[in-house]
């Protein structure tokens, strides 16, 4: 398996030029880079879950997310959860 971010190889070269590919190969292939951002959330979502908020964090100050905007919903789920268990 390869070890990728989010786009393959060949991702890569298609959106660099470097490789000829058809319109419809090109959706495809945007169609697919979608899916797995899709699948980093429910990632992240599942490391969240997990306790890892450090790593979750990280990912989002590194990709200009607001890090303070996270905080502020955990925190306001905190606060729910709170309210909920009265």
């Amino acid at each position: 398996m390869e070890n990728r971010g989010l786009l393959t190889k060949g991702d890569r070269k298609a959106f660099r030029g470097e490789r000829e590919v058809s319109s419809d190969r090109l959706v495809d292939i945007r169609h697919n880079v979608r899916k797995r951002m899709e699948r980093m959330e429910r990632d992240l979502e599942i490391l969240e879950s997990a306790g890892e908020e450090e790593l979750v964090d990280n990912f989002y100050s590194r990709f200009s997310v607001s890090n303070r905007l996270r905080q502020v919903e955990r925190e306001l789920e905190r606060m729910k959860s709170k309210k909920d268990g009265e």
